[in-house]
């Protein structure tokens, strides 16, 4: 269960308004998470993101991807992928009102989140839904191992694979990653994160008073 991803915060300003358009795909068969990423004009790495769910996952996955204002190319690439569904804000509205704006285009009982520039490794949704199927209880916060160039925290693993797109060593670590130590730990972190849908919706999703985003995964994980 590990992730690489680089650095990139969310800083807007707070929006006088929330305006936002919602586009629903056909149903994906047998979905079993709905994945949520809120993405700001940064198409290459939601890209990546998007393709390597595609190709490392063992499952199918509702896509919903939140576009703040995707004035680089992002909504017109988005209207060309026939299993993304995706919400549309003009302005960024950051990460609260984008989560939240997707909930009710989430179609399974698993709600996970997950940032743009993250990549998710082979099998990382077997893992998570063997855990979830041992609990074998909706109320549980799973959430992943992070490999990062400069660990941000003690549950994240510091290794360097390419602090960019263009210095990505994407061979290197699909070859690597499983022999990468990292002792098991306990406790609830950012993303990537997953909750059953009756846990967001009793929490009440993210906390639009921490908009645009800063302290919003801790507030969330209390």
């Amino acid at each position: 269960m590990r992730y690489i991803f680089s650095l990139r915060f969310f800083m807007p300003l707070r929006p006088t308004t929330i305006a936002i358009t919602k586009f629903k795909r056909p149903s994906t068969s047998n979905a079993v998470f709905s994945i949520v990423i809120p993405t700001w004009n940064n198409l290459p790495y939601l890209k990546l993101c998007v393709e390597s769910i595609r190709k490392n996952s063992e499952f199918n996955h509702q896509i919903i991807v939140h576009l703040n204002e995707g004035i680089d190319g992002s909504l017109e690439w988005i209207k060309q992928q026939t299993d993304i569904d995706y919400v549309h804000s003009e302005n960024n509205i950051g990460v609260c009102y984008a989560l939240n704006g997707c909930r009710s285009l989430v179609e399974t009982s698993y709600m996970l989140f997950l940032n743009d520039d993250m990549y998710v490794l082979p099998k990382w949704d077997k893992h998570l839904k063997d855990e979830i199927d041992h609990l074998n209880s909706p109320y549980f916060f799973l959430s992943s191992t992070a490999i990062e160039p400069v660990f941000s925290s003690n549950c994240a693993i510091q290794k360097d694979y390419g602090k960019t797109i263009e210095t990505f060593r994407e061979a290197q670590l699909l070859s690597e990653f499983e022999d990468i130590p990292k002792k098991d730990w306990f406790g609830a972190t950012w993303p990537p994160n997953v909750v059953h849908v009756d846990v967001w919706d009793m929490v009440g999703g993210y906390s639009t008073e921490f908009s645009p985003g800063l302290y919003s995964d801790p507030d969330f994980s209390m």
